[in-house]
């Protein structure tokens, strides 16, 4: 797992990442304050829960939308399922908020954003609205995706081509 080491001089980050990194706080956070407004018992009231502990559980509903998606198919990582996630977090929960202190509190949280820096593209949700998982690839195994992927939406891609030349 690659470690980044973030210090004063952020010059060594590639500006791609940290925006990247950026968005993806703004969604975990939307997605984890979704997610308890639609719990029984926390709608229309204010809570009060440790920073530590949404960064989990926002970790958490990330492993289910990759297991939903088909992207956690996709990545060579261990992690743990959604349902094993979930039920390991509430155990934690049921220990009172001294569970969330520290950074090692947020373990989970920290392998899924590593696993996202080394697995996916970092502007993948921004240009395509989607989670799309980069790895390594045989040239051939490739090309040979490419070509079938181009074959079955040659009429798609051929009005695309037709509204551009029309277009200009």
């Amino acid at each position: 797992m690659n470690q980044i080491e973030i210090s004063e001089d952020l010059s060594s980050i590639p500006d791609s990442l940290l925006q990247g990194v950026t968005r993806r706080a703004e969604y975990l956070a939307d997605l984890t304050a979704t997610y308890l407004s639609i719990l029984d018992g926390f709608q229309n009231k204010p809570i009060r829960l440790p920073g530590n502990a949404l960064l989990e559980m926002a970790a958490v509903l990330e492993i289910g939308l990759w297991e939903l998606s088909g992207a956690i198919k996709q990545l060579d990582k261990k992690l743990p399922t959604f349902m094993e996630a979930r039920t390991a977090f509430a155990a934690r929960c049921k220990k009172g908020p001294d569970e969330f202190i520290g950074p090692q509190s947020t373990r989970l949280s920290r392998q899924v954003l590593h696993i996202w820096i080394d697995s996916f593209a970092w502007e993948g949700s921004e240009i395509l609205d989607a989670a799309i998982v980069v790895d390594e690839v045989d040239e051939d195994q490739f090309v040979k995706i490419m070509a079938d992927f181009i074959w079955h939406h040659k009429s798609d891609l051929e009005k695309l081509i037709m509204e551009e030349r029309h277009d200009e």
